[in-house]
């Protein structure tokens, strides 16, 4: 059961670091409301969702 949880985890938090990166190699930008979303935003979402997929990945192999 924690295995499949790491799993599913790891794959959302890896396409949100892929999605992320893909808007900053192809300068796409985002809109919410009337607000255009910044590119430095990604930035850090790059690191924070980078991060937690490697501890998804590593916590799924490990059990």
């Amino acid at each position: 059961m924690k295995k499949t949880l790491f799993i599913i985890s790891g794959f959302l938090f890896t396409l949100i670091f892929l999605l992320h990166l893909l808007r900053l190699a192809y300068s796409i930008e985002v809109q919410i409301g009337a607000w255009v979303v910044p590119h430095w935003v990604s930035y850090p979402a790059l690191l924070f969702f980078g991060f937690l997929s490697i501890l998804n990945w590593r916590a799924a192999l490990k059990n």
